[in-house]
């Protein structure tokens, strides 16, 4: 009789299993050591050109506490900056270890000797100390996984509190060990006494109580904060130039970092612009830091705060950031120059109402007044226009060009052409305001007698809006209106025929190779040579600038340019006031010379 079939099917056999037997680590002695960082420390140097180099034993044991004395001598002596010997102590006695430590000359700034188990299991209290005082040396110590009881930790905590001139120490982590109630008070109590702590990582330590967790951790985001304003400002005070922005860029600053900001201000009454680009800010981090400077003491003197490169940029929060600091700027400057102004700041609508609203309270008039590249769209435009010409009757030149006001800003860009007296020149090149825009403008210049000089450049205006602007024009000749001096159109679509006929109708259109002619109006402006107290000035201007450059290579070409500066701005007044930016100039002939 056949047996009978199983319904239920055998097992497959497991595949057989490889084991794999743990290498072993080759084991160093001294000279072994010593040639292992020789090679290391020449190969890292081959590789970069940085003079320090990182190492790591990994593949490696250290045969004897010699082998342990001579790598530690061998990694200073070759600028070794980072030194992990995690496993390569497994062959040591504890003792030994840190004897080595406490008795040998050196200094590396990252040291871990993470994972040596029962590192300080039957050793002497005072052997725990002079270890300790020796480990301080590392900016950045890891003992994690080292078994650290509570008195390791308390005598970790007093070498942190010590004076000591060869202590470093900024960061310790301490995660997995054995560090209970009072090896935490301790190190507490170290974290509070010395703000060179920024960080003290104590988790998965189970018989500390959390307050202590917490404490401690709090009080090394306190330290961090004030290390990173001490290093920001003596950075900054070390370049020689106080105008120069205090910069906390790529310093990892979060949301909770804005005490750091408030702590420069408040140590330096010299800080007005801060740059804290490419960080961690995101809108939240950047609105609470908003709210503080508008409550702090003495936040009133920044004008310029620069926030790209954070998560946070473009929105709400920092447009309203920015515009904060623009708002303070136009409250204590004067407002003389256009392109020294507010602009490319990123202050889209938000920032553009309270520069609009800061505008508003000055008790005198601005005279020349800059928002360009600032993202600002219809409503912001219309807000800073009708703040403009509320109250600001001696405005002479208005620069709003490369943000999106369109057509609608336009129209009110052109109410403040019509009725300005003051208003010589106004540029808002690159606002995409079309033929609708160019008409409300066309129409305005018909009524103002003021404007000089115009900019429409890359607006995306056609024939249509070009022949309402010759129109214009044609109007004003007609009436006896003196004509603009210049007229900007390039980068539209109105053709070069049209074009021409509208540039004839200013008086600026003379011909570029006509150099006697150009030289004879720019000499007849105001012919008076400079004084001497100008050319004095000019002297010390190119002194200054010679004390930064070889005497020998520069010296005479600085004296020159300032010369030729100085007879510029006197025998040319009127084209140097009304010149926009820095002109270049070629040289003055002093025909009576």
């Amino acid at each position: 009789e056949r047996p009978r079939m199983s319904n239920t099917t055998a097992p497959a056999p497991a595949p057989a299993r490889h084991r794999h037997k743990k290498r072993k680590n080759t084991s160093l002695d001294v000279d072994a050591v010593r040639a292992l960082v020789e090679r290391r420390v020449r190969e890292s140097q081959a590789s970069s050109s940085t003079t320090s180099c990182s190492m790591a034993l990994k593949g490696f044991e250290l045969a004897t506490k010699d082998a342990l004395c001579a790598l530690l001598c061998a990694a200073t002596s070759g600028a070794v900056r980072s030194l992990n010997i995690s496993g390569a102590l497994d062959e040591l006695e504890a003792s030994d270890i840190i004897s080595a430590f406490a008795t040998t000359a050196w200094e590396v700034d990252e040291l871990s000797l993470a994972s040596r188990r029962e590192l300080f299991a039957r050793v002497d209290e005072d052997d725990v100390l002079g270890f300790m005082r020796a480990l301080v040396r590392a900016r950045r110590i890891n003992m994690s996984k080292c078994n650290v009881t509570c008195a390791a930790a308390a005598a970790l905590a007093r070498a942190l509190m010590e004076e000591n001139p060869l202590r470093r120490c900024e960061s310790v982590n301490l995660r997995d060990n054995d560090v209970g109630d009072r090896g935490g008070r301790e190190l507490r109590r170290a974290c509070d006494a010395n703000g060179d702590i920024v960080e003290c990582i104590v988790t998965n330590n189970s018989v500390m109580a959390s307050e202590d967790v917490e404490r401690i951790r709090e009080a090394c985001h306190k330290n961090r904060r004030a290390s990173l304003a001490r290093v920001a400002l003596r950075r900054r005070a070390a370049s020689g130039n106080l105008l120069e922005a205090l910069s906390l860029r790529k310093m990892d600053l979060s949301d909770l970092d804005t005490p750091v900001i408030l702590a420069c201000i408040d140590q330096d009454c010299s800080v007005t612009r801060i740059d804290v680009r490419d960080n961690a800010f995101t809108e939240m981090g950047l609105r609470a830091l908003l709210d503080a400077l508008r409550i702090h003491e003495g936040a009133e003197r920044v004008v310029s705060i620069n926030v790209s490169g954070n998560p946070g940029f473009g929105t709400a929060a920092a447009r309203e950031l920015v515009g904060y600091a623009a708002a303070n700027y136009v409250r204590a400057n004067p407002c003389t120059e256009a392109l020294k102004s507010v602009s490319d700041r990123n202050l889209g609508d938000d920032g553009a109402a309270l520069v609009a609203a800061a505008l508003a309270e000055r008790s005198t008039s601005v005279m020349a007044f800059g928002v360009h590249h600032n993202d600002i769209g219809p409503a912001g435009c219309i807000a800073i226009v009708n703040a403009l010409m509320a109250k600001h009757n001696a405005l002479r030149e208005l620069a709003m060009y490369s943000n999106r006001m369109g057509a609608e800003g336009a129209k009110s860009v052109a109410s403040l052409v019509a009725s300005s007296d003051s208003l010589n020149v106004l540029d808002i090149g690159g606002n995409a305001i079309g033929d609708a825009g160019c008409d409300a403008i066309a129409r305005a210049l018909r009524d103002s007698s003021a404007l000089h000089e115009l900019h429409l450049d890359h607006n995306g205006i056609t024939a249509f809006g070009g022949q309402a602007l010759l129109a214009a024009l044609e109007d004003r000749r007609r009436r006896g209106v003196p004509p603009l001096r210049s007229i900007w159109l390039h980068g539209n679509n109105v053709d070069d025929v049209l074009t021409g006929r509208i540039m004839r109708m200013t008086s600026g259109a003379i011909a570029v190779m006509d150099g006697d002619v150009t030289l004879q109006r720019a000499m007849e402006s105001l012919p008076s040579p400079p004084s001497s107290e100008d050319i004095a000035r000019a002297e010390r201007d190119a002194d200054q600038v010679n004390v930064t450059q070889p005497a020998d290579s520069c010296s005479l070409a600085n004296r020159i340019a300032a010369r030729v500066g100085a007879e510029y701005r006197a025998r040319c007044s009127t084209h140097y006031k009304s010149t926009r930016g820095t002109a270049v100039v070629a040289g003055i002939v002093a025909r009576d010379a």
